[in-house]
């Protein structure tokens, strides 16, 4: 994963210490990590799918749902999916994980 360039942060500074204390600790994930050019902070955990996120085959046909978190993303991922669909109620008791991937 050489094209990550990849960081730990770690808590021998001021920030990485404040970042392990007042964060990490709140969190599910027990590490970050500073990746690419722009050193964009992300759970370690990220690692584990980097390469299928990098290599996604992305359509001409692609609806995307972006949104902020809590702002109702799996109601919405389920109405686009059910639009998109032809409201196939059957195929829709299917997992949404399974029908609809989120990044």
């Amino acid at each position: 994963m050489d094209y990550l360039n990849v960081e730990p942060i770690t808590a021998d500074d001021e920030i990485g210490r404040i970042i392990h204390e007042k964060i990490l600790n709140d969190l599910l994930c027990t590490s970050l990590v500073l990746l690419g050019e722009d050193r964009t902070c992300m759970p370690e955990s990220f690692l584990n799918y980097a390469k299928r996120i990098k290599n996604f085959e992305v359509k001409d046909d692609d609806v995307w749902v972006v949104s902020y978190p809590k702002a109702g993303t799996t109601w919405t991922q389920e109405m686009v999916w059910m639009i998109a669909n032809n409201v196939d109620l059957k195929t829709g008791e299917k997992s949404l994980h399974d029908r609809f991937p989120f990044l």
